[in-house]
């Protein structure tokens, strides 16, 4: 019996983009509350690409 781990690693990671960390991070996004709540309640680690992360600290500046 094969037993692969991709697919169950894959569901256990958030990709976080752009957008959902930029709500989280401002109050004013009439999004913020619920990316909020969807980063809070991830149950596993939170994936952030590195161009993501660049952007995100520029927008936050």
């Amino acid at each position: 019996m094969r037993r692969f781990c991709a697919p169950r690693w894959a569901a256990d990671v958030l990709l976080c983009d752009t957008g959902v960390l930029l709500a989280a991070g401002n109050s004013k996004d009439k999004h913020h509350q619920a990316c909020l709540r969807l980063l809070r309640q991830a149950e596993g680690p939170l994936l952030v690409p590195s161009p993501v992360m660049g952007e995100v600290g520029y927008r936050l500046e």
